[in-house]
């Protein structure tokens, strides 16, 4: 019969709790987005605001186009000045509309706000980030 020191068993049941852990700090990690965002657009003439959440990686929330709207976020690096668009086709129009983007990218804090002339220039120039309504 071998006998353990108690030093030696404590060792091995610290080992095995901590071996047990892994996978629930994992799958914890896994169900946690990495980027979280609240995004709002208020309309000046109209004074109304519509918001949706937009979570990515996985991608989610009550944004109808969570998954091109985190991708094209992803190919500007979270710079949603930076995001890909179109304005040529927008009428000159003038119907202010301000939309706003809070919460985080990548862990990384975001506090982002612009108004555009009217919905065509705001759809245009962050397309589909702003697609939610």
């Amino acid at each position: 019969m071998t006998t353990y020191s108690p030093r030696r068993i404590l060792t091995i049941c610290s080992l095995a709790i901590a071996t047990a852990a892994l996978p629930l700090a994992s799958a914890d990690a896994a169900a946690t987005p990495k980027s979280t965002l609240k995004l709002t657009i208020t309309s000046a003439a109209a004074q109304d605001a519509r918001s949706a959440t937009l979570t990515c990686g996985p991608a989610g929330g009550t944004h109808p186009r969570a998954k091109e709207a985190c991708a094209a976020l992803t190919a500007a690096k979270g710079q949603f000045d930076e995001l890909e668009g179109d304005v040529s086709t927008c009428t000159t129009e003038y119907d202010s509309i301000t939309a706003t983007a809070t919460g985080t990218w990548n862990g990384v804090r975001v506090e982002w706000e612009n108004t555009f002339a009217n919905e065509c220039e705001l759809h245009g120039a962050t397309a589909p980030v702003f697609f939610f309504d």
